[in-house]
């Protein structure tokens, strides 16, 4: 059984937590359409994670490690997939795949539950499994709350975060938190 990765801001633990993963976009030539796939990736490096774009630390710092049935047809190479859905050759060489890290990646087309991964919080000395998932889940979740989330019209595969409460700054740091594990240590 394979163990491929995904990656994500801490924002998003506490619902990936109780729901598994199921929520990502395959990137394609129409910056309009939203194609729903879970992103895996057999790299385990995040400053090689240049597949479509540089390197984002706060989208990295959360990784899950996750156990795929080996033959499972609900994986698909993301080369495999572009060619499917028909991405231009060109688009796929000079946007989605310009240094040559697709060979790394897939999509995954269904749910992969809590059950069937674990979870790792990135800090200085590097990823560092998640030990005690109550408290760090809790206190995203708290700091989660005063956020209000919602998916700009022109930017489906965008997701943007505002404060319930304008002068309420005390959450703001889970929108830029990139070493959780030195922060929940």
């Amino acid at each position: 059984m394979p163990v491929l990765f995904h990656y994500s801001p801490l924002v998003h633990l506490p619902p990936i937590w109780s729901e598994g993963l199921s929520k990502g976009e395959i990137a394609t030539h129409d910056l309009k359409q939203t194609l729903t796939a879970v992103s895996l990736t057999t790299q385990t490096d995040p400053d090689t994670l240049l597949c479509w774009s540089t390197r984002l630390p706060v989208k990295t710092a959360v990784r899950y490690a996750c156990r795929i049935p080996d033959g499972d047809v609900r994986l698909e190479p993301a080369l495999a997939a572009w060619k499917r859905l028909g991405v231009p050759a060109k688009t796929i060489r000079n946007g989605l795949n310009p240094a040559g890290q697709a060979k790394w990646w897939s999509f995954f087309h269904g749910v992969i539950p809590p059950d069937c991964f674990t979870v790792e919080l990135w800090g200085r000395a590097g990823y560092v499994p998640l030990t005690s998932p109550d408290k760090v889940i809790s206190e995203v979740a708290a700091a989660r709350a005063k956020f209000v989330f919602s998916v700009p019209p022109d930017m489906p595969w965008a997701l943007a975060a505002e404060r319930r409460d304008e002068g309420d700054a005390s959450a703001d740091w889970l929108m830029s938190e990139t070493h959780p594990a030195d922060r929940f240590k």
